[in-house]
């Protein structure tokens, strides 16, 4: 299935990924007499319950042919691939022990032993690669452990990620998993001594481990020993050789060739034929085929010393007999001419569940290169290319969701694409001139086996807000289906409420610092829980030589860090509702009214001003419009609190005060009267307007009004604990 059909259904809904980089891979076309699919489609139709036709030949006269193929290479011209592989089929043809033989459109050759066991030559000479010290490298950057449209006509879409989300939900469990339930990640080389893919293994097993993840794998070299191991996968990848051959079954009276794709592997084929008996059982259960890969330097096939490796190849019916996968695991064939729908099938039958592959000859540069991006970006991991280098972007980058990650990688150039007119080179494409001149580029195709709600390798927090009048945390970002664990600066928070995008949780009074949410023992990025706790203190002096006072000591919380909405983005600042409320251990600290009042026109003597409140500490809060005693704390409601969207600066407009009936005591004597006393209620109240810039959280503002006559001066202090970083990934 093309990329343009199975993101549309796909992207959103995903449950699992094996990834298979190849380059320089035979396509898959297959033979009728004209170079045609025998089923019409591409792709193998697997054996179908047919069986080998013809005696079983020796391994002798099997070595006869590979031995006469790789002595025949040297003598075809790299300059010329249609001679070249008319030239091989012909001689392969001519061989008493080959009933047929044919040629792939990039150049690749297959062939039929006379015991109908396939023989696939990949006969092809891909763009050079660019020079291997341009390839990312996992010393070259670390990250902390915590880590136009382009193509999208190939997914169908305009852009908006709700638009690939999955329209189709499979039943069963699988359709539930958005994390995989194995933590197991296993990582092949196919392609053997070589730096760039050995390196790049690196970089992911680096990676996965650094996110939750361990790296299974019994040896690097994808030996079919090796492969056999493969059990409970969470992500499988290997890079190497692929492509199809043919098998020759009888299917009762009759006899036809069956398409097969073929993943190579580094088991190599003795000279003598001697691994064929090691490995007969599997080869007459049409679990291995034959593969030769010529050995070329700087994409030139060698005219001296050993012309070719002679190894064997895995197909559909060894993926079914040896692997297993997790629910919600991940399956990625980054194969040339990958989009085999047996080979599929049998991936999906024992768990897999995400699908990708290319659908054309692509370069290995491109492959390490598109797979690097999508784990890096699902992972969080910070590092990237631009150009030649390696870069890490700043602030850095979170872990994305899948779908946010394949959207834009459908509008990001490639940092060295081909040299090919009218091509895009986006992080979807691939071209090589082994393709035809009308469709000289590859796309990435994937398809959704299983069906999920969401897929993500590490939940990601996008961004928080707090209420902490009701002890609430609220955050969005990518989580996954299955429920997970939150914790607050190490303290767990109940969770109450979870979807793929939304959870919110009760957090403790007092909690602050990094905020973590974990599913299935993989943790997202920590983002900072902010605190700050200090003293506001309202002075309203009046003409008649009154004044009233208050101090509060306040905590409040909040999340004010910048954050992306889609990968490659800017980091911007989001509005939210962090200062609207206070915890209950906020309290009064004091207040007073105070003052001494004449007595007026013909009267004589004074009104003596105190306050009688008794302990005001244990004063509730109170909305500010709210009776009854108390204390208040809210910013302006219409507005709430700006942010510089670019800065990053946060203003927020503060009412605050106290309220105690009965509290303000007026001793009068004004003669002719008799002395009196009087209550009345203390509400001493200000205002403020609390600036807090990055780099700088701690507030100390000091403002002073004078108006009609009163003087209005009002002080805040508060220090910040546990603020945003720039390294914190964003």
């Amino acid at each position: 299935m093309r990329l343009s059909r199975a993101l549309a259904r796909s992207v959103g809904g995903i449950l699992s990924l094996v990834l298979i980089a190849v380059a320089g891979c035979p396509p898959m076309t297959s033979p009728d007499g004209n170079g045609n699919s025998a089923n019409g489609n591409g792709n193998s139709s697997g054996s179908g319950g047919g069986v080998l036709d013809g005696a079983e030949l020796s391994p002798a006269a099997r070595s006869s042919v590979i031995s006469a193929v790789e002595e025949f290479l040297p003598t075809l011209s790299p300059e010329d691939v249609e001679g070249s592989r008319t030239a091989l089929v012909a001689m392969l043809k001519a061989k008493s022990d080959i009933v047929d033989a044919g040629a792939n459109d990039d150049g690749s050759v297959w062939a039929i032993f006379s015991d109908g066991l396939p023989l696939l030559v990949a006969l092809n000479n891909p763009v050079p690669d660019p020079d291997p010290a341009t390839l990312l490298s996992r010393d070259a950057v670390r990250s902390p452990s915590s880590a136009g449209v382009g193509t999208l006509r190939s997914m169908g879409i305009t852009g908006h990620a709700d638009k690939v989300r999955s329209r189709t939900q499979a039943d069963g469990a699988a359709a539930n998993k958005s994390v995989p339930d194995s933590k197991s990640v296993y990582l092949f080389n196919g392609f053997g001594d070589s730096p760039e893919v050995r390196s790049h293994l690196n970089n992911l097993s680096g990676w996965f481990s650094d996110h939750g993840y361990q790296d299974a794998t019994p040896t690097r070299d994808a030996t079919i020993e090796a492969l056999q191991q493969v059990k409970d996968a969470g992500v499988f990848y290997i890079n190497g050789h692929g492509g199809i051959g043919y098998l020759r079954l009888r299917f009762g009276d009759r006899v036809s060739n069956e398409p097969i794709f073929g993943l190579g592997t580094l088991s190599e084929r003795a000279r003598d034929g001697s691994t064929d008996a090691r490995y007969r059982d599997l080869l007459r259960d049409q679990q291995l085929g034959f593969l030769i890969v010529p050995r070329t330097l700087f994409g030139v096939p060698l005219r001296f010393g050993p012309t070719a490796w002679s190894r064997y190849f895995v197909t559909a019916q060894f993926v079914a007999r040896n692997w297993t996968f997790s629910p919600g695991s991940w399956v990625y064939l980054d194969v040339c001419h990958g989009d085999d729908r047996f080979f599929k099938d049998a991936c999906r039958e024992v768990g897999g569940g995400l699908f990708f592959s290319w659908d054309l000859t692509v370069r290995n540069s491109d492959t390490l290169e598109t797979a690097q991006y999508l784990f890096s970006r699902t992972l969080g991991v910070n590092e990237f290319f631009s150009g030649a280098r390696v870069v890490a972007e700043s602030p850095p980058q979170r872990a994305f969701n899948l779908s946010a990650v394949l959207i834009d990688m459908a509008s990001r150039r490639r940092r060295n694409p081909a040299a090919l007119p009218g091509i895009a080179n986006t992080l979807l494409e691939s071209s090589s001139l082994n393709n035809t001149p009308t469709r000289p580029t590859a796309e990435l195709l994937f398809e959704n086996l299983q069906g999920v709600q969401e897929a993500i390798l590490v939940p990601t927090i996008r961004s928080m807000g707090v209420d902490d009048r009701e002890g609430r945390l609220s955050m969005i970002g990518s989580f996954g289906a299955e429920r997970g664990t939150v914790s607050v600066g190490g303290q767990d928070a109940s969770v109450s409420d979870w979807n793929p995008f939304a959870v919110t949780c009760s957090v403790p009074a007092g909690a602050a610092g990094p905020v973590v949410v974990t599913v299935k023992e993989r943790s997202s990025h920590p983002r900072q829980l902010t605190r700050w706790a200090g003293t506001i203190t309202s002075t309203l002096s009046g003409p008649m030589n009154t004044t009233d006072t208050c101090t509060l000591r306040v905590e409040f919380r909040g999340d004010v860090q910048s954050s992306r909405a889609v990968p490659g983005d800017q980091p911007r600042y989001e509005k939210n509702s962090s200062f609207r409320c206070i915890p209950a251990n906020s309290r009064v600290e004091s207040a007073s009214e105070s003052g001494v009042l004449s007595c007026g026109p013909n009267r004589t003597g004074q009104a003596t001003v105190t306050t009688d409140a008794g302990d005001l500490s244990a004063l509730p809060y109170i909305d500010g419009l709210d009776s009854g005693d108390g204390y208040f704390f809210q910013p302006d409601l219409s507005t709430g609190n700006s942010i510089n969207a670019e800065t990053g600066e946060t203003r927020t407009s503060v009412a605050f005060g106290v309220r105690k009936a009965n509290a303000v005591v007026y001793d009068v004597n004004c003669p002719p009267s008799l002395p009196t006393t009087r209550r009345e209620l203390l509400d001493p109240s200000g205002g403020l307007l609390i600036i807090m810039r990055p780099g700088n959280y701690d507030v100390s503002e000091d403002i002073a009004v004078t108006e009609g006559g009163l003087t209005l001066s009002v002080t805040a202090r508060f220090t910040a604990q546990h603020p945003p970083s720039s390294s914190d990934p964003r």
